[in-house]
Order: C-alpha cells, then structure tokens, then sequence
C-alpha cells in the first residue's frame, strides 16, 4: 500500500498545474481529491515559477477561472505565495483588473498592500497604473494605503494622474490629503507634474481645485510651466497661467519657460506666442548670459526669431562669453537667421572679445552653410583680413582648425597669408602646428604663401612642425622648399629643435636639406643684443651636446683633431667677415650649423674615449658664444673640471681677441 501511495503522489506531480493552465475544473477538482498538493509550484519554459492559485489568476477572467480560484482557496492555497518577481496572486489578478478575483482572494485573506520586491509597487498603484476603476474602488474600500510610494517613490495618485485615469483619480483624491496630493517622487515631480507632461488638461484642473501646489518646483527648481512649455502641452500652459503660474520663474541656471520654448524647435511659434501674451520677459537673461532670441538664433529658428523681435527682444545684447544673437548664428551656421538678424540691424562688423570679427567666429566651425555665412559677411563688409588683438584672422582660425572648405573659400576671396605686424603666427604655422597637411596644400599652392616666412620671433612653420614632431607637415613643408637653415631669434634652427626633442625621424628627414655655412637669416645688428643672453648658450649646447653624434663625452680620435680644427677656421672665417659687427652673434649661429653640419657628415658611431679628457670638439664649440659660461678659475660650470682649461681658453681667444678680429 505504502509502494501504491507513493507512485500515485509521484503521479499527481505538476499535473494539477498543468489542469489549472488547461482550464480544467473537474480535473482539478479530481486531482486534489486524489491529494495533489494546491501549493505546489512548476518553473516552465520561460522561467518563471507558479503556483496552482498564480497561475490561474494569471488567464483571462473566465467563469472557470473563478470556480478554479474558489477551489484552490478552500483547499488551502497559500494566498500570499509570490513568484520570483514578488507578485502574488492579488497583484496580478489587480494587473488583469480580474475584481471578481481580487475580491475573492481579499476575502480569503490576501494582502491588500503586499510590497513587490525590486520596484516596491502594491496592486493599488498597479491598478491605477492599468485604469482598472473597479478593481480601485475594491482595494480602496478594503483598506489600500493611497499614500504608499513604490522604488521612484511616487504615489497612486501621480500614477492616474501621469497616464490620465480620470475615474481612478476620482476614487483616489476622495481618501487623499493635501499633503497626499502634493508629495514629490525622486525627481521633485508632484500629481500636478505628471499630469502636465502627459498635458492631461482634465487631470490638471481636479488636482488644482483639490489643492494641488501650482508653485512647486523640481530638483533644479524648474516650475511645471517650463516642464509643459517644453513639452509642448500648450493647453496644459495655459491652464496653469490662467490659475495664477508664474511665467517668468528661473530655475537653476536662469532659464525661464520662454527660454526654453525658444531653444526647443521652431514648431514652438504658438508657444511662445502664449508665454508673451501672458507677460514672459522677452529679455530674460540665464546665468550664462544668454536670452530668448539667442537661444533662438543658436537653433536657426526663424519664426521665433522674428517674433522675439517683434516682441522688443534686444539684438545687441551679448552674453558672457561676449556674443550677440548674431555670432551664436554664425558659429552654427544659420544662413537664414544671420540673413534676419542683418536685416534687422545687427551689426556685422562688431567687435567681439579680443577684437574678434563675426567672419572669425564664422571661420571656427565647418558646417553645410558655413561657406554662405562667410560670403554674406564680405558682403556686408567686414574685412577679410583683419587681425584679432590675440594675432588671430580668418584664415589663421580656419587653418588651426583644419577647416580645408573653409581655407579654401577665403583664399578664393582674397585672403592673404602675410606676416603683419603683431601676428604671432601665420596660418601656415598654425596649419604645421596641428599636422594639416592639406591645408599646408592649399596656403602653398592656391594661396601662394611662402613657406619660408616667419613671424614676429623669427619662427618658421617647419620649426613649428619639427618641434612638434609633425612628420607628415616636416615633409610637405620640405616638399615645397622649406629652409632648415633659417634661425630664429635665439639662435635656434629646425635641426636644433629636432635635437632638443631627440627626434630620430625628424633629425634623419632634414640632414639632405642642411647646407654648409649658411648665413641665411642672420639677425640684424638692431637684434644683437636680443641673441646674446643666457638663453642661446643654452640653446647652443643643447644643440650641439644632445645628439647621436656625440655622447657629451667622447668622438672618434681620428675626427677629433679635424673637428677642433674646423672650430678654430669657422671662428676666424666668420669674425673675418663680421669684423664690425659683435662676433658673439654670429658665432651662436654659424658656428654651431658648420661645425654640427660637418660632424653629422664625419661620424657614424660613437665608441672612444674623448680627446683631452672628456672635453671634445663639440664642447668647445658650445663655450664659442661667449666667456659668460667661464668661471673666475677659467673652468666651464657645469663641464669636467681636469684638464680642460688649454682647450677653453684656446677657443675664447679666438673669439675675443681683436687682433684677429682686425685681422686682414
């Protein structure tokens, strides 16, 4: 009998499920009297687990679905067992609106404020949620907490009033307070906020007239004006100006309802029309500065535009980064409302910060009607040319920014690359500094730029692409002529910013370009004074000291004596053909690019001892500036102090004693 017993119980297993899913009541019925167990569960296909009494709740109401329901809650259904997502049998018979269920089961005992885990809803909210009114009315006449907020902490009532349950909210407000009604969820949003973003306008006068706070404002202190303005809910606007709303209320960074009707799109017309008429400040200004119309023109909104206009808004205002209306539009290239704006007065050749143009906040970003937006500013006569009190002009701006359109376009308009007067850098330099190599194609071949000149400090575009390991602009620029001779106004060359940098490649794509003896942009005698500080014998020895030609400490003995002779015939040529000129110039240039050049030529590898005690040819060559680096003992700072004091002075002597510099 025991045997019998346990293979029938084994027999029953899941089949009751599998009845109470198949709608079978007799069966069911049949089944617990044979001693299925009612609170057994089953994971099916999907996942989820059931009970007998969830899974019937769970199918369409039905006339056996109840009497199944009856059955299982006699025989002891478990009524408060929840699934794995926390739903008992009362919450999904309230998500099926099932009252008959819900009744039932509340009879037989069932949790009427039950707590999902996870979200924290209760079948009231859930109710409320579906706009199931009668299964409502059975949870609120049965007990429901109307004041419990789920995880997002809102309440039933912001449910029905954010999906627009009329008859619920009804039920619902009955057995509210005032403080019910007015409680925030987690983003500061009350029943009156809900209602407005949905722009349930029904829902938003039964909140009012049952108190709701029309003054409230969110966690960035934003009214519900603004957050029905920007949805675009315009019945919802004006029934909360019409109750007394304020139309010019600021949140956190100063922007109004208008401000934000004005940036959202130019579909807004009639939006911003209501918050005129009801008194919006057209003037307004947020925290950065900016107003209505400048929100408007960063959008290219025209209609706002010109009705903010209408309105009185200002059209010179500017806000703190120092733009007005038009140079928003220009920087996002709104053909029509840069068009609007000048036809209204705006003021094309305006002074912006640091004396920038409206055509260089144009040149600063390439968009599809950029290109129009500049033709329309040479035509209203601003000056293509015009530098900027920081060294900046149009095509300086286009060309740091790589904009090739943009460069092209004003070099077709006449735009020149000249180095004038103040200019820091040219566009040239500017399009070497941010390796673009294309715009380096269009200044030299359709601007006809030389590639050779320099700017206020004798710097050239190849030593700014050397020195900022720019290979791809070292090699156009070389392409197209580039001096690596020239010296700037310390004495420094392309090379000696390449060895500054221990730039392999750079050094090794310049040595076919280095020329012997090259006086080429020497500087003048009104500069002498300028070159002969502290800072060119540093340049000089790092130039001359930080190679791969020569460790700082040694050189090949079989080149040591060629190289102290070509320091010694390099400092007579070049104070020979200076002699009425201050020497130490000219030595800081020529002779470290001689004597440097005829190395890199002479020695491949670098294995011996030094000459004369770790001070070689090199050394000397970097002390030829001038006696400023001797010491009162006739010793270098800084070098090996052994042994070295024949080879300094030798060298000194050259350069300081004018019976040679009168020589010849």
């Amino acid at each position: 009998m025991a045997s019998n017993s346990t293979v029938t119980k084994s027999a029953l297993k899941n089949e009751l499920i599998k009845a109470v899913l198949s709608g079978e009541f007799d069966r069911v019925q049949t089944l617990l009297t044979q001693g299925a167990d009612v609170n057994e569960t089953e994971e099916v296909e999907s996942g989820s687990v059931w009970s007998a009494l969830t899974a019937i709740v769970s199918k369409r109401r039905s006339y056996e679905t109840k009497g199944i329901i009856s059955v299982l809650l006699r025989k002891g259904a478990n009524v408060d067992w929840a699934n794995k997502k926390g739903q008992t049998a009362l919450v999904l018979a309230s998500l099926n609106d099932d009252f008959e269920a819900v009744k039932l089961l509340i009879e037989y005992g069932a949790d009427v404020n039950h707590i999902i885990q996870g979200d924290r809803n209760t079948p009231l909210i859930l109710a409320a949620k579906r706009n199931n009114t009668k299964t409502v009315e059975i949870l609120l006449d049965s007990g429901a907490d109307v004041a419990h907020v789920n995880k997002e902490k809102q309440s039933a009532v912001m449910v029905a009033a954010r999906y627009g349950s009329k008859s619920v909210l009804e039920l619902l407000l009955k057995r509210s307070t005032v403080n019910d009604i007015n409680c925030v969820d987690s983003h500061g949003w009350s029943a009156l906020w809900h209602a407005s973003y949905k722009g349930h306008c029904t829902i938003i006068e039964m909140l009012l007239s049952h108190g709701a706070d029309i003054t409230k404002v969110n966690d960035i202190k934003q009214n519900v004006v603004m957050l029905a303005s920007w949805m675009k809910e315009l019945g919802a606007v004006e029934i909360l100006l019409n109750k007394g709303a304020d139309v010019n209320h600021v949140d956190d960074d100063g922007n109004s309802a208008l401000m934000l009707t004005s940036f959202h799109n130019d579909l807004d017309l009639r939006g911003v029309d209501i918050l005129l008429q009801h008194g919006a400040d057209v003037n307004q200004v947020n925290e950065a500065g900016w107003t209505p119309l400048m929100l408007a023109s960063q959008g290219g909104y025209n209609s706002i535009v010109k009705l903010l206009l209408e309105h009185g808004a200002n059209i010179d205002h500017v806000n703190h980064d120092k733009k007005d209306a038009l140079a928003i539009t220009l920087q996002n290239a709104k053909l029509e409302t840069a068009k609007l704006l000048l036809n209204q007065n705006a003021d094309a050749n305006r002074k912006y910060s640091l004396g920038w143009t409206s055509l260089m906040i144009a040149s600063t970003q390439q968009h599809t009607e950029t290109i129009a937006c500049i033709d329309l500013l040479i035509d209203h006569g601003v000056n293509i040319n015009e530098i900027s009190d920081d060294g900046w002009d149009a095509l300086g701006i286009a060309s740091y920014q790589g904009h090739s359109q943009i460069v092209e376009h004003l070099i077709l308009r006449k735009a020149c690359d000249k180095n004038i007067n103040g200019r820091r850098a040219t566009p040239l330099m500017l399009a070497a500094l941010k390796d673009h190599t294309c715009i380096i194609d269009l200044l030299v071949n359709k601007g006809h730029v030389d590639v050779n000149q320099t700017n206020q400090d004798g710097v050239t575009a190849l030593m700014v692409a050397s020195e900022n390991r720019n290979l791809k602009s070292v090699q156009e620029l070389l392409k197209y002529g580039a001096d690596v001779n020239i010296m700037d106004r310390k004495g420094r060359c392309t090379l000696s910013l390449a060895f500054q940098n221990n730039d392999q490649q750079v050094i090794q794509m310049l040595k076919p370009h280095i020329a012997g003896m090259s006086t080429r942009g020497l500087p003048n005698n009104t500069r002498h004074e300028y070159e002969i500080d502290a800072v060119v014998n540093k340049e000089t020895f790092n130039f001359t000291s930080q190679t791969t030609f020569d460790d700082s400490n040694t050189v090949l003995p079989q080149n040591a004596e060629q190289c102290l002779k070509a320091v010694d015939q390099s400092v007579l040529g070049i104070l020979k053909k200076y002699k009425n000129e201050q020497p130490q110039v000219h030595l800081t240039v020529n002779l470290v690019h001689n004597v440097n050049n005829y190395l890199c030529n002479t020695i491949e590898t670098v294995q011996t001892p030094a000459v004369n005690n770790n001070f070689n040819a090199l050394h000397v060559n970097a002390i030829t500036v001038n006696d400023s680096n001797i010491n009162k003992t006739g010793q270098v700072q800084g070098f090996p102090t052994t042994n070295n004091t024949l080879n300094i002075q030798k060298v000194t002597n050259l350069a300081t004693d004018n019976s040679i510099i009168n020589a010849n």
